[in-house]
């Protein structure tokens, strides 16, 4: 039995591609690629950068979801956003902590683009999404060395473009959800640890990763309910489009055990009924609500 799982490369795509183009060769195929200079013409890239940030949006006050000093081992869902939460932080100060104090680690979890004033001036998003700007879910992405997701995965399809900076990324197929150790609270999110795959057999013995380092310029294609994990290997800033289409998937979509599903749906309720009778909602670290407590509020 393997220690660890097969590793395989990302492909990377060089070549514009139009939004219909990605959707039938890459997102209804449900094939990752890495697109290599379809985005050349962004503004962004050369132009963004931990200074830039501070010069242009230093005054901006985030509203209350600032990481400092976040835990950069083991899985981050094992812990709490409010245990790391800061109410408001400057944007300069965030940065000055990233590119100064590299020990601590600091993100700044994803923003909507209106957050920072006209940045959307410096990419199109159109470019990737053939869909109305509310269909579209736009965040932005600043954070240091270390920052590290832990796999989710996400409903509708979704490109990360990397803007500055480097990330590591690890993706493994729905097909593989089973062997993914999902909460029982929140199926959209794993309990292992990648970096010691050793401890989670499952994973090690019948996973495939697709693993690239990403770099500036470079757009990661995920297609709906791909398992993704992002670890930041230095101060990056990263932009994800992600389309908010009819066709998007659900948890229900994946492909779990029938034990999975039963202990999902227990949960579901049994979560609403927490919710309602008023017991604290905590989200987990880089997370959201899990869908019976987002329900019950």
């Amino acid at each position: 039995m393997s220690s660890k799982p097969k590793v395989v490369p990302i492909p990377r795509v060089s070549g514009k591609f139009t939004p219909e183009e990605l959707k039938e060769k890459f997102f209804k195929p449900s094939t990752p690629v890495i697109l290599t200079d379809a985005l050349s013409h962004w503004p962004a890239f050369g132009k963004w950068s931990m200074d830039y940030v501070k010069q242009q949006w230093g005054n901006v006050e985030t509203p209350g979801l600032v990481y400092p000093g976040l835990p950069s081992y083991q899985n981050p869902y094992y812990h709490y956003e409010s245990d790391w939460l800061i109410d408001k932080m400057r944007v300069s100060d965030a940065v000055d902590t990233i590119v100064n104090h590299p020990e601590v680690v600091c993100y700044l979890k994803s923003k909507p683009v209106n957050v920072y004033p006209g940045c959307d001036q410096d990419f199109d998003y159109k470019d990737l999404a053939d869909c109305p700007r509310d269909q579209c879910i736009i965040h932005v992405w600043v954070g240091g060395k270390g920052t590290n997701t832990g796999y989710h995965f996400d409903s509708p399809d979704n490109v990360l473009v990397q803007v500055h900076g480097r990330k590591k990324v690890r993706l493994v197929a729905p097909a593989d959800s089973k062997y993914m150790y999902p909460w029982q609270d929140h199926c959209g999110l794993s309990r292992m640890d990648p970096d010691n795959p050793q401890d989670w057999p499952d994973y090690a013995n019948n996973v495939t990763v697709h693993e690239e380092i990403l770099g500036p310029g470079d757009a990661l294609v995920i297609p709906m309910l791909w398992w993704h994990q992002i670890i930041g290997l230095e101060p990056s800033i990263s932009i994800n489009v992600a389309m908010r289409l009819p066709e998007a998937k659900m948890c229900s979509d994946q492909l779990w055990t029938t034990p999975q599903y039963y202990r999902f749906y227990s949960n579901y309720w049994f979560e609403i009924g927490k919710a309602f009778v008023g017991f604290p909602r905590r989200i987990k670290l880089y997370a959201s609500y899990s869908l019976g407590v987002a329900e019950g509020i």
